[in-house]
């Protein structure tokens, strides 16, 4: 499961780390998954982190978004390239 395995990385002290995914592939749901357990994780350490969603194109982090924000997570959206 690749969220054990950001949190192997993690107790190994690795701290930064990208996930690729292509279309399709179920992006939105293992972001919401990572994010909602790596919250807890620096919650258990009195950290709070941030997690960052990129796209190549604004249009489609809408459906993320909502999604989101319909599960109880904090949603900060870009809306420039800049």
């Amino acid at each position: 499961m690749p969220t054990l395995a950001i949190e192997s990385k993690l107790k190994r002290g690795i701290r930064k780390g990208i996930i690729w995914h292509t279309q399709g592939s179920g992006k939105t749901a293992l972001a919401y998954f990572n994010v909602f357990y790596l919250r807890d994780y620096y919650q258990k350490r009195n950290t709070i982190a941030k997690f960052y969603f990129i796209v190549d194109r604004l249009d489609l982090p809408r459906r993320p978004k909502n999604e989101f924000v319909d599960r109880g997570l904090k949603v900060e959206m870009v809306s420039s390239k800049d």
